[in-house]
């Protein structure tokens, strides 16, 4: 079945609107949703974290007391945010809940670890919601010691709302701009598919051999250059077949002549015409001669090139020495089974770096995980963060079974795995190492290793320095 260039217009663009609609229905969503999501968890984040700081205003008192004093702080920050929050006992002890329907007095079943690497709970939280919720806690310390947890919990319809209202805005932009689409069809069809009808017409006769055939248009646009050119074309049909063909025949010697050459040669050397002592020179002129044909055929052919970008990162300035604290939190239950303890040794109360906060953070949490993997039970793993040469050092060293000297190259490899990692961890993936590579190198840093077997391993890695006014 034939069908119009106007139709094929029509059903183009409705095919491209359905698609549009179910990449924006499912992908677009999507990003949607975790746009929304990201932005409650760090708004999440920032109030624990607020909240957090209340109690070292005071350095001399109870931080806990400290913070069940400002239980008036806590409710202005859930009635300003809407979401509710808790200051909770390391023996579950709820002391403050600023959803004052809810009767929740204790929760003995939370466990940090139980978040995920980013420290964020989904869903219920131990029960205590009947739909699903994002939680963050901020832990609460009295000098080197954990006193208890603040713990922020935000509706997770919160983020449903806002992405029902933008797909909601979308659709109604869609069917405004499907509406747009549909006037701006009828005017293409007025003033461009009519005028191209009648050249259509007059192509039509020219092909049936009717070189008197003149195209009237009335109105003088682009269009009428066309219906003359094609006018001029009808009354000089015979010339430019003739043309035409030399036009064929000379691209075809063009092609004849480098096609024939490379076979010669290539002949001449496969049967030992030419020595072999002679054949590097006649291997040249082939090259050549295929570059001929490149450029011969480079108007048929497109190169299509990839470019290859790295992670892209989002820096800021942050305090290192919260994030290790952060991290190793989640690791907090794993160690006291394995009676693995931490040593860590900081310049300073803060150590401020400027890099990707969330990439670093994965940094951390896959070189700490590998220490304890490797550790042995009962051992210490030391970190320490110091200025050197105008970079700050993060160095993560444990006590463990060392790696290999001849496995030490090979470590950043993806799905590498030395010997001993694989009688240590069965569920290793080995793509832990070689993504933290990745990351430290996207940061333009170094990253080094040093290990002995039966002793411990030691990852240092570099980051610049930030200030805390930036």
């Amino acid at each position: 079945m034939r069908r119009s260039l106007f139709t094929r217009f029509i059903i183009a663009y409705v095919i491209i609107a359905a698609v549009g609609f179910i990449l924006m229905g499912t992908f677009g969503r999507k990003m949607i949703t975790d746009h929304f999501r990201k932005e409650l968890q760090q708004q999440l984040y920032d109030q624990v974290n607020y909240l957090a700081n209340l109690a070292r205003t005071d350095t001399g008192a109870d931080p806990m007391q400290v913070l069940a004093g400002n239980a008036s702080t806590f409710d202005l920050v859930a009635e300003v945010s809407g979401n509710e929050f808790w200051l909770m006992s390391t023996d579950g002890m709820i002391l403050i809940n600023t959803n004052k329907k809810r009767s929740l007095n204790a929760l003995s079943a939370f466990d940090p670890a139980d978040s995920d690497s980013a420290g964020i709970f989904f869903g219920t939280f131990y029960d205590t919601f009947p739909t699903n919720y994002i939680s963050r806690y901020a832990p609460v310390t009295n000098g080197f010691t954990r006193a208890g947890y603040i713990i922020g919990h935000a509706d997770y319809k919160q983020v449903e709302t806002e992405v029902s209202l933008v797909m909601g805005r979308f659709t109604t932009a869609s069917i405004i701009l499907t509406f747009m689409f549909v006037l701006s069809f009828l005017l293409f069809e007025l003033f461009y598919f009519r005028p191209m009808n009648a050249i259509r017409k007059g192509i039509s006769e020219v092909r049936a051999g009717n070189l008197s055939h003149r195209i009237e248009l009335k109105d003088k646009t682009e269009l009428t250059d066309i219906a003359n050119t094609i006018d001029y074309m009808a009354s000089s049909l015979q010339t430019y077949g003739e043309d035409q063909r030399k036009f064929i025949a000379n691209v075809s010697h063009d092609f004849r002549s480098p096609l024939t050459s490379i076979k010669g040669y290539i002949e001449a050397i496969l049967d030992g015409t030419i020595p072999k002592e002679a054949q590097d020179k006649y291997l040249k002129i082939v090259l050549n001669e295929t570059d001929r044909l490149n450029k011969l055929t480079q108007g048929l052919l497109d190169l299509n090139t990839i470019d290859k970008s790295g992670a892209l990162l989002t820096y800021s300035t942050f305090d290192i020495l919260h994030s290790i604290k952060k991290v190793l939190a989640t690791f907090e239950k794993r160690c006291n089974d394995r009676g693995i303890t931490f040593d860590l040794t900081f310049p300073s109360s803060t150590f401020y770096v400027y890099a990707d906060v969330e990439k670093i953070q994965q940094v951390l949490y896959n070189l700490i995980d590998n220490a304890i993997k490797f550790s042995n039970s009962g051992s210490v793993i030391f970190i320490s963060a110091y200025m050197r040469h105008e970079k700050a050092f993060i160095s993560i060293k444990d006590q463990g079974v060392g790696i290999p000297a001849e496995s030490l190259p090979k470590i950043w490899e993806r799905f590498y795995k030395s010997d001993a990692s694989r009688g240590k961890d069965k569920k290793g993936t080995g793509l832990g190492l070689s993504i933290t590579k990745d990351i430290i190198t996207a940061h333009k840093e170094n990253i080094d290793v040093i290990s002995t077997e039966g002793v411990g391993t030691e990852f240092v890695f570099s980051l610049q320095p930030g200030r805390k006014e930036e």
